[in-house]
């Protein structure tokens, strides 16, 4: 069984940074994966759903903008990696992970980083549809407590929008 895993919200200025992790099933193909950032949001929205249903194995972790400010993004990130990985049934024995980008991180796990993995490696665009959509709805929710904010338009990515708020009501908690 092979797993991929990559994160969403790290670069935004606020919000967490979501971890996904999923393991295809190859009897139960999804038509349509690809780099979830060129997606739209209604059809990463479907994906997710049907990712969740057909995968042998979904999971999603967030760490906190608390921690992030704390240790940093790279660390939270892989500190999320690590984690999500420890939340892997004993009953599934992972051949390979399989993770986007160039990270090293800390598990007994046989895994593989790969630069640009969100592009050629299904299991890890599953995974960041997943982290991705995810992300998006603890935004929508921030932005119920923080409407003046417009999370709901950039998700905490530094728009125009985003940085005129923060100019005029500073930065909120998140």
């Amino acid at each position: 069984m092979i797993f991929g895993i990559d994160e969403a919200g790290r670069g935004p200025l606020a919000g967490p940074v979501c971890i996904g992790l999923v393991a295809l099933d190859p009897e139960n193909s999804i038509e349509g994966l690809k780099d979830s950032k060129k997606l739209t949001e209604k059809k990463r929205n479907e994906l997710s759903a049907e990712i969740k249903a057909k995968s042998l194995y979904s999971d999603t972790l967030f760490i906190e903008r608390d921690i992030i400010d704390e240790i940093n993004i790279k660390q939270a990130t892989i500190k999320g990696m690590e984690e999500i990985l420890s939340r892997i049934p004993p009953t599934l024995s992972p051949k390979k992970i399989l993770i986007d980008g160039n990270e090293k991180i800390n598990t007994t796990f046989n895994y593989q980083s790969i630069v640009n993995g969100d592009q050629t490696e299904p299991s890890i665009m599953a995974a960041a549809i997943l982290a991705k959509v995810a992300r998006d709805e603890r935004m929508l929710e921030i932005d119920k407590e923080y409407p003046m904010y417009g999370f709901k338009n950039h998700k905490g990515y530094g728009s125009k929008e985003h940085q005129k708020t923060i100019e005029i009501y500073g930065p909120c908690e998140h």
